[in-house]
């Protein structure tokens, strides 16, 4: 992970404690999500984020798991800023209880 990735990730970590949510790095196959999000506000979902650059390749296993993931119904995306990691978060807290 490059030094801006851990700028990103870092950041969206704090971004998430600020708010009341957990931003864990859980280890999982080869391709898993680099942070898993989960907390109140969210009723229940668990979300799922990969950290790249704006020119950071997404590996065809990370692409997999990540399709996988979504078809179980967790929101997963790839943030390459902060702007975006941070509408994502707070979308999952806007989203319906259903």
């Amino acid at each position: 992970m490059s030094e801006l990735e851990k700028e990103l990730e870092q950041w969206t970590v704090d971004f998430c404690k600020r708010i009341g949510l957990r931003c864990e790095k859980l280890s999982g196959p080869i391709g898993w999500p680099d942070r898993t999000i989960f907390g109140p506000g969210m009723y229940g979902k668990i979300a799922f984020i990969e950290f790249k650059t704006g020119k950071g390749i997404v590996s065809k296993a990370q692409v997999f798991q990540m399709k996988w993931l979504a078809g179980c119904g967790h929101p997963c995306i790839v943030a390459r800023t902060k702007e975006h990691a941070q509408k994502f978060i707070e979308s999952l807290l806007e989203q319906d209880r259903d």
